[in-house]
Order: structure tokens, then C-alpha cells, then sequence
């Protein structure tokens, strides 16, 4: 089936080798010292770098766009897409191969009536402008499937690793139950391993429907393993798994903000430098956030919750982790607001405020979230 992920993917293969085989001519010195600084390095480089990474960039789009919303783009529309990349891809750099052959240099921008470039210019403009177009067929898409295509369901593409045996979009926790994992292909062992409810593209919810009729996890070990010491008992299980997962999460951004704490130290103590108060401010608001998130979780969870559990199921991805819903911008705000002061230590003063001033809002609403 020539889904969208596969049909980007091919044209990567495409426009990679292509790429690649200019690069081969460029490989010999009698050709590199005729091509050297023309178009045709202007078309390799863009081959190489330019076109391969755009039609990996839409297959991984198109691949993942299920697993994160639910929803499933057009094929139709992603089919339309690539058609008009790809044409409009090669017509603008293929024609530049010529334009170095013919003598044409680059980073000119003009060039004499007599050169006799004006032909194939023109066709890599109207390729260029073909491209433009491309991206109209993709923003409809994205536009129509963020607002009722149809669900996308847990693994729409029978696809083999373990991120498709959870729901789409996978809860906060990702997993509350782990199939079995005896391969690199763990989702392609289950439909394959010879019982009709693992082949239907809901891998979660048939290994759930497989543990309440036997009355054992789908997974379960004959024999003493690894998960048998995680599960003597109920309550066990969960204060473990609630105790993991805070320590893991408040040890990781502890952590960086100890490392801005320290690195902002040593910028003042060596240099006098002012960015080494950006980098403590940051660290002060790190470690405030991390302290934040802690308390919160622990007033509106005093007591493990159900998903917590070692021996939770499928059928347990309920509830929302922390205090952001199922979708939020605001850890993508906070991560935009750290960057912008750690940017600000190269490019200024007005990137630190700007990055403070992000960081300081989201804080106000964290704080406005946690009185509720």
C-alpha cells in the first residue's frame, strides 16, 4: 500500500541517491575543477541536504501524525502533496546541474542576456513556485484532520515497534502494561504469534481484552522474571511506581538546574560576565518550577492512583498526570522561554528578558492551575 509515510519515503530514496551520484561526480578532480563554484554544486548540496531532509520531514509527518492526535491526515491530499514537491523539487535544482555545466556561477544573483541562462532559470522558478504551491494541499490536510478526520485508532499502519500497542495519542505515562518483549519487533510478535484478537490493529485494547478473560496479564511469565519481584503485592506496586516516577522526573530537571546553576557560578567567578546571571536566574526558576510541580502532585495525589499501578492494565490509561491536560502548549512555552535565556547568553540582554518573561508567565498560570 502506497501510504503517504511510504510514498515521502521513496521520494527521500530518490532525491537522496541523486544526490549522492552528483556527489560521486564531484569526487573526481578533473570534474571538480570544471564544477567548482557553479550551479552544479549549488544543485548537489541542495540534493544532499535540501531535498532529502524535506521528504524525510513530511514521511515522519505523515507517519506519526496518527500516534500524536488520533486523528488520521488525507491520502488523498498527502498524495497531491507530494506530487507537487516532487515535481517542483527536481524542476528547480535538476535544471541547475546544466546551468554548472553550461558556466553559470553561484552566489551570482544577475547575469548577461548573452549567457543564455534565461530559459532554464525561468523553469527553476516555475519549480520553486510549484513547491510553494505543495504546501497548500498539506496545510488543508493538517487543518481538516485537527478537526474531525476519523480516529486513527491504536496502529493504523501495522506497524511493528511498541509505541503502536498503546492508544493514539498514548496517555501521559505512555504505559501502564507492557506487552512482551522478545524482539526488536515486539508489536509484530503479538499479531503474529498465532491468536486472532492480537491481529486486529488495536494491539492494547485485545491484549486487555486477553488478560480479563484468562485472568492473567498477556505477558505474564511461567517462570520467576524479571517483573516478579515489582508484583508480591497490590499496594506494593504502587508506591514504588508512584515513588519511580516523581524521582525521576524531579532528579532530571533538578539536575539541569543544578548544571545552569553551576555553569552561571563559574561565568561569574571567572569572567565577571553578566550572562552568569541569566544562567542563575534560570536555574532559580528551574528549580522553582521542579519544586512547584512536586508539591502539586502530591496535594492532588496523596494516595497512589489507579495507572500507577505495577500490575495496572491497558484498560487503566485514564487520568491526566501532573496538572496539564492531555493538550497543553505550556510545556512547549516553558521550553521556549528556557531557550530564549539561554540563547540571550550569546545574542543579548533582550533575548534573556524575553525568555524570563515567558518563563515568569507560565509560572503565574502553574501557580493559577494549582489553586484550583
Amino acid at each position: 500500500h502506497f501510504e503517504p509515510p511510504l510514498v515521502f519515503a521513496i521520494g527521500f530514496i530518490v532525491t537522496f541517491v541523486a544526490g549522492g551520484l552528483t556527489g560521486v561526480m564531484l569526487a573526481s578532480p578533473t570534474l571538480d575543477f570544471n564544477l567548482s563554484d557553479t550551479y552544479f554544486v549549488v544543485a548537489h548540496l541542495h540534493y544532499v541536504m535540501g531535498g532529502t531532509v524535506v521528504f524525510a520531514f513530511f514521511a515522519a509527518i505523515y507517519f506519526w501524525w496518527p500516534k500524536v492526535t488520533g486523528r488520521m491526515l488525507g491520502r488523498r491530499l498527502a498524495h497531491v502533496q507530494f506530487a507537487l514537491l516532487f515535481i517542483g523539487f527536481h524542476m528547480t535544482f535538476f535544471v541547475m546541474h546544466i546551468l554548472g555545466r553550461d558556466g553559470m556561477a553561484r552566489r551570482v544573483a544577475d547575469y548577461s542576456p548573452t549567457d543564455q541562462f534565461e530559459t532554464l532559470n525561468m523553469i527553476s522558478s516555475i519549480g520553486m513556485a510549484i513547491m510553494t504551491l505543495s504546501m497548500i494541499p498539506f496545510v488543508v490536510n493538517v487543518v481538516r484532520g485537527l478537526r474531525g478526520s476519523r480516529d486513527a485508532g491504536a496502529d493504523p499502519w501495522h506497524a511493528n515497534s511498541l509505541e503502536w500497542a498503546t492508544s493514539s495519542p498514548p496517555p501521559e505515562h505512555n504505559f501502564t502494561w507492557l506487552p512482551p518483549i522478545r524482539s526488536e519487533r515486539p508489536v509484530f510478535d503479538l499479531r503474529w504469534s498465532g491468536h486472532d484478537d492480537v491481529a486486529a490493529p488495536g494491539v492494547a485494547a485485545a491484549l486487555a481484552r486477553r488478560r480479563d478473560e484468562s485472568g492473567t496479564a498477556a505477558d505474564e511469565p511461567s517462570t520467576p522474571g524479571p517483573l516478579d519481584d515489582d508484583r508480591d503485592t497490590a499496594a506494593h506496586g504502587k508506591e514504588k511506581v508512584v515513588e519511580r516516577s516523581i524521582t525521576v522526573e524531579t532528579t532530571l530537571w533538578a539536575g539541569v538546574a543544578v548544571y545552569f546553576a553551576v555553569i552561571g557560578a563559574i561565568y561569574i567567578a571567572v569572567k565577571g560576565d553578566p550572562a552568569g546571571i541569566s544562567l542563575l536566574l534560570l536555574a532559580t526558576g528551574l528549580g522553582g518550577l521542579v519544586a512547584g510541580w512536586l508539591w502539586d502532585f502530591r496535594r492532588r495525589h496523596p494516595e497512589p492512583r489507579p495507572q500507577d499501578r505495577l500490575d495496572a492494565d491497558a484498560g487503566d490509561e485514564t487520568g491526566v498526570v501532573g496538572i496539564y491536560p492531555t493538550a497543553s502548549v505550556r510545556p512547549l512555552a516553558l521550553a521556549a522561554g528556557m531557550s530564549a535565556i539561554a540563547l540571550g547568553v550569546a545574542l543579548g540582554s533582550w533575548m534573556t528578558i524575553s525568555g524570563l518573561a515567558i518563563v515568569a508567565s507560565q509560572v503565574a498560570l502553574l501557580v493559577r492551575d494549582a489553586d484550583r
